[in-house]
């Protein structure tokens, strides 16, 4: 009978800083995912955000509103992760020549998800905040008349 020795070679795997900083942000970003589904309004019925996770570093979100057999689309929404930062990147319809304006994520806290861009003129700050089949979304910021703030309240359907 012959004898069978296996070796075991220890593998450890380095870290970059880099690396480290890329998994902790997917943690974070994977958080998001919580906007996942088709949200209606409450206070506006037949006007609707709707998000899909399109890879685990990006989601794609739209509003629109549905009159009869029309939609009518109002807004285009890119939630990413990418060189260092989560930003959520609205366009909207008739506004900044159609471009999209990019608000960094500066605070994630039981699904409360807050983006800022201190240098739009209106909003400076995107609030969403997730409890169950309930969403909040506030948009908020100072303007020439003083501070101003919208708050857009939808339900889970889908």
């Amino acid at each position: 009978m012959k004898n069978l020795f296996i070796f075991t070679v220890p593998v450890s795997i380095v870290l970059s800083p880099q690396n480290v900083i890329y998994q902790y942000k997917a943690s974070q970003f994977a958080k998001l995912y919580a906007l996942e589904g088709t949200w209606e309004m409450r206070e506006k019925r037949g006007t609707y955000e709707v998000w899909k996770i399109i890879n685990e570093i990006y989601l794609e979100g739209s509003g629109f509103k549905v009159a009869g057999n029309d939609t009518i689309w109002n807004e285009q929404i890119a939630l990413k992760y990418a060189d260092g930062t989560i930003t959520y990147v609205p366009k909207v319809l008739g506004q900044n020549d159609e471009n999209g304006i990019s608000f960094k994520l500066t605070g994630i806290r039981d699904n409360v998800f807050v983006f800022e861009n201190k240098k739009h003129d209106f909003p400076k700050r995107i609030v969403y905040k997730i409890m169950n089949d309930k969403m909040i979304a506030t948009v908020s910021g100072k303007t020439k008349g003083g501070n101003r703030k919208i708050v857009y309240s939808f339900t889970k359907i889908k």
